[in-house]
């Protein structure tokens, strides 16, 4: 059984080796989420305060969403480029609530 993963979003030692844990830390939430939800439950806990857990969440399904449209439409679609617009606001929220350069760019 795998170790569970705290991923705090209130650590106040945010360095290199924090961001890169960080970094793959979601790829890993990305690759569990699919394209039909979290499959056989993730080992990944998050804490924070709630406006920081809500913006996470939010970049998460952003990028959900953008994977999703890409795959469907192609970069080119302006779909994906609305969803894509969606993500970059979701990612913004979450580093004004956090303090955190998101990972994944």
């Amino acid at each position: 059984m795998q170790e569970k993963t705290v991923i705090n979003l209130n650590e106040k030692r945010i360095d290199e080796n924090w961001m890169t844990r960080f970094g793959g830390q979601m790829k890993y939430m990305l690759d569990q989420m699919g394209f039909g939800g979290m499959m056989g439950g993730s080992n990944i806990s998050i804490r924070g305060l709630p406006s920081q857990i809500q913006a996470f969440a939010g970049t998460l399904m952003g990028e959900r969403r953008h994977m999703a449209a890409a795959t469907r439409y192609g970069l080119t679609d302006p779909k994906t480029y609305a969803s894509r617009i969606k993500l970059d606001r979701a990612v913004k929220n979450f580093e004004r609530a956090t303090g955190v350069k998101y990972p994944i760019r």
